[in-house]
């Protein structure tokens, strides 16, 4: 075997390696609970989980889409800062493909490249379990106060009560010895 050989040979090798850590990385990516997203400065998305289309309605046979379809809340000047370094999280609903709470997370993913990873988190159940909270907390609120309020009334009216059957007793002796 001749050197060029042996140099195809180490290229074939390290494209196999490549192509099973590329696999490798595909399954965790899909794996993964939360959407994840790669895009290019101008909103072209480069790569989507199942779990972010499943996350934002995407329909899993999409080809060509962009970040301002399935996310229109994120604007250009956005993407812009982000590729020039600054990370941004903000939280939102969203209507479509049914009403859920979204975290979305981006930032740069290196200095070379103008790509964007982008991270979806769907917070429906946590932020309808804080509102179910604090409504239970609401409602216990007003029945301790239902209480304390019919506590603070039921002396009042039980003294007057015991008064008047005083007075009616009082009443009814007087009534018997005349």
């Amino acid at each position: 075997m001749d050197f060029k050989d042996d140099k195809i040979a180490q290229i074939i090798r390290a494209n196999k390696r490549l192509s099973r850590e590329a696999s490798r990385m595909e399954s965790v990516f899909q794996a993964i609970r939360e959407g994840v997203m790669l895009s290019d400065r101008d909103g072209n998305l480069l790569y989507i989980n199942a779990a972010a289309k499943k996350i934002l309605g995407v329909p899993e046979d999409a080809q060509f889409i962009t970040l301002s379809k399935i996310l229109p809340q994120i604007d250009a000047l956005e993407l812009r800062a982000v590729c020039e370094g600054a990370a941004s999280q903000r939280e939102f609903e969203i209507a479509y493909p049914e009403r859920r709470f979204i975290k979305v997370y981006m930032a740069r993913t290196n200095a070379e490249d103008e790509e964007i990873a982008i991270i979806v988190s769907d917070m429906t159940s946590e932020k309808i379990s804080a509102r179910d909270r604090i409504g239970s907390e609401k409602i216990a609120s007003v029945l301790k106060l239902a209480s304390g309020v019919a506590h603070e009334l039921g002396n009042p009216i039980n003294s007057i009560s015991i008064h008047l059957q005083l007075a009616l007793r009082s009443l009814s002796k007087m009534r018997n010895s005349k």
